[in-house]
Protein backbone atom coordinates (compact mmCIF):
# COMPACT_ATOMS: atom_id res chain seq x y z
CA UNK A 1 0.00 0.00 0.00
CA UNK A 2 1.32 3.50 -0.97
CA UNK A 3 0.76 6.14 1.44
CA UNK A 4 0.99 9.82 0.77
CA UNK A 5 0.11 13.29 2.45
CA UNK A 6 -1.01 14.66 -0.77
CA UNK A 7 -1.85 14.52 -4.27
CA UNK A 8 1.58 15.40 -5.52
CA UNK A 9 3.16 12.95 -3.20
CA UNK A 10 0.75 9.98 -4.21
CA UNK A 11 1.69 10.82 -8.33
CA UNK A 12 5.11 10.44 -7.69
CA UNK A 13 4.62 7.18 -5.85
CA UNK A 14 2.92 5.90 -8.62
CA UNK A 15 4.59 6.91 -11.38
CA UNK A 16 8.28 5.90 -9.74
CA UNK A 17 5.79 2.18 -9.91
CA UNK A 18 5.09 2.35 -13.40
CA UNK A 19 9.06 3.11 -13.99
CA UNK A 20 9.98 0.07 -12.09
CA UNK A 21 7.58 -2.22 -13.59
CA UNK A 22 7.70 -4.30 -17.12
CA UNK A 23 4.47 -4.01 -17.94
CA UNK A 24 0.94 -2.05 -17.23
CA UNK A 25 0.20 -1.66 -13.65
CA UNK A 26 -3.07 -0.99 -11.72
CA UNK A 27 -4.05 0.94 -8.36
CA UNK A 28 -7.42 1.02 -6.55
CA UNK A 29 -6.78 4.53 -5.14
CA UNK A 30 -8.10 6.29 -2.53
CA UNK A 31 -8.25 9.93 -3.07
CA UNK A 32 -9.73 11.30 0.02
CA UNK A 33 -7.59 9.19 1.93
CA UNK A 34 -4.62 9.55 -0.23
CA UNK A 35 -3.71 5.85 -0.19
CA UNK A 36 -3.04 3.38 -3.44
CA UNK A 37 -3.45 -0.19 -3.61
CA UNK A 38 -1.79 -1.99 -6.30
CA UNK A 39 -4.52 -4.88 -7.82
CA UNK A 40 -4.34 -7.53 -10.96
CA UNK A 41 -4.52 -5.60 -14.15
CA UNK A 42 -7.39 -6.90 -16.43
CA UNK A 43 -6.76 -8.16 -19.39
CA UNK A 44 -8.86 -5.71 -21.70
CA UNK A 45 -8.99 -2.51 -20.49
CA UNK A 46 -12.15 -0.01 -20.26
CA UNK A 47 -10.68 3.31 -19.93
CA UNK A 48 -13.04 6.18 -19.35
CA UNK A 49 -10.39 8.86 -19.52
CA UNK A 50 -6.73 8.24 -21.12
CA UNK A 51 -3.93 10.69 -20.53
CA UNK A 52 -0.08 11.23 -20.58
CA UNK A 53 2.56 12.81 -18.80
CA UNK A 54 4.32 13.05 -15.99
CA UNK A 55 4.02 13.25 -12.00
CA UNK A 56 2.14 16.58 -11.99
CA UNK A 57 -0.26 16.16 -14.75
CA UNK A 58 -1.54 12.27 -12.93
CA UNK A 59 -2.08 14.42 -9.00
CA UNK A 60 -4.32 16.82 -11.10
CA UNK A 61 -5.88 13.54 -12.25
CA UNK A 62 -6.17 12.73 -8.37
CA UNK A 63 -6.87 16.07 -7.12
CA UNK A 64 -10.15 16.16 -9.38
CA UNK A 65 -11.38 12.77 -8.19
CA UNK A 66 -10.65 14.35 -4.34
CA UNK A 67 -14.13 15.90 -3.84
CA UNK A 68 -15.85 12.73 -4.94
CA UNK A 69 -14.62 10.82 -1.98
CA UNK A 70 -14.91 7.46 -3.80
CA UNK A 71 -12.21 5.15 -5.01
CA UNK A 72 -10.74 5.05 -8.50
CA UNK A 73 -8.90 3.13 -10.50
CA UNK A 74 -6.50 3.97 -12.49
CA UNK A 75 -3.59 1.86 -15.11
CA UNK A 76 -0.29 2.94 -16.00
CA UNK A 77 2.54 2.06 -17.68
CA UNK A 78 5.95 4.11 -18.95
CA UNK A 79 7.15 4.03 -22.12
CA UNK A 80 8.87 6.77 -24.58
CA UNK A 81 9.68 8.37 -21.78
CA UNK A 82 6.16 9.13 -20.28
CA UNK A 83 3.64 8.03 -17.98
CA UNK A 84 0.31 6.74 -19.91
CA UNK A 85 -2.26 6.56 -17.50
CA UNK A 86 -6.30 6.05 -17.56
CA UNK A 87 -9.07 5.60 -15.58
CA UNK A 88 -10.59 2.25 -15.76
CA UNK A 89 -14.10 1.62 -15.11
CA UNK A 90 -14.06 -0.39 -11.69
Amino acid sequence: MIRAVDSAQLALALVKAARAAPTRITFRIDPAGMTAQQIPSRTTPAPLLIAHGNEIELADLIHSFHQWNDLVQIDLIHSDGLSHFWIEDS
